[in-house]
């Protein structure tokens, strides 16, 4: 794990995910932008819950693209830091394993407010079993980062609800739901995939003329936070909607500019 794991390929690989991070961050300038200063009324505490989320995902991407740089070598499925950070390996993995940690608490804290915002204390006992579950949660990564820190050495019913709410509201609810379900799918679809063939290498030999698998595979992994965040404001309506006037209007103003 170390910069002499580079290995000689094209230099459209070697560059693919520095490319792509540059090509994303109007994605993450955008977002925040409209969420920041274009946020509607009845979107603002949800708000937070959005922004802290992207921040984590923005960390997460330009952390891994800048500092540490993964490499994944076939056959031998060692992980090779080529970043800033080469020389810590093991706290660079210890960093983003702590990341992955954050990201699956923000997706956890956007379930929890969605579930808020659409039920009232009538579901009580269901709640109360949702939060346990998410202190579980809590637990399992604390306990995952604890023993991550040990081996550092080694490591090198709402009808009645419902009912009183309009149907805009429940419209926007649903979207707000669904646009959640997108975002979360991404998250693991980009980390799973690439993990998942990962894992795999360990028991089929993948042959080095398969070497640019690994260049794909980290890319999918670092963008999955700037695709989330896309699919958060392409699918969100309010937030498009938001987008869509705010860019006309700019290329309206740009016209006038333009005539005499």
């Amino acid at each position: 794990m170390n910069e002499t794991c580079i290995i000689p390929t094209s230099a459209v690989l070697q560059n693919l995910s520095h490319v792509l991070v540059c090509l994303t961050a109007p994605v993450y300038i955008i977002t925040c932008y409209i969420l920041v200063f274009k946020c509607p009324q009845f979107f603002n505490r949800y708000r937070t819950v959005l922004l802290r989320h992207i921040f984590t995902c923005i960390f997460m991407e330009y952390f891994m693209d800048i500092i540490w740089q993964l490499i994944v070598v076939v056959p031998y499925s060692s992980l090779c830091s080529t970043g800033v950070g080469h020389q810590y390996p093991v706290l660079m993995f210890s960093i983003v394993a702590a990341g992955l940690c954050a990201t699956g608490i923000s997706i956890m804290h956007m379930f929890e407010y969605r579930m808020n915002a659409v039920t009232d204390d009538s579901i009580k006992v269901l709640k109360n079993l949702i939060n346990g579950v998410k202190y579980y949660h809590y637990f399992m990564m604390t306990s995952c980062m604890c023993l991550l820190a040990a081996s550092y050495d080694h490591l090198s019913d709402q009808k009645s609800f419902k009912a009183g709410v309009e149907r805009r509201t429940i419209a926007i609810q649903k979207n707000f739901l669904n646009s959640l379900y997108l975002q979360t799918a991404v998250h693991v679809i980009f980390i799973s995939v690439p993990l998942g063939i990962f894992f795999v290498s360990f028991v089929i030999e993948i042959p080095n003329s398969a070497m640019y698998m690994s260049y794909i595979l980290v890319a999918m992994c670092t963008q999955h936070g700037s695709l989330s965040t896309l699919a958060l404001l392409m699918s969100n309506k309010p937030l498009y909607s938001v987008f869509t006037k705010t860019f006309l209007r700019m290329k309206i103003n740009i016209r006038g500019a333009e005539t005499p």
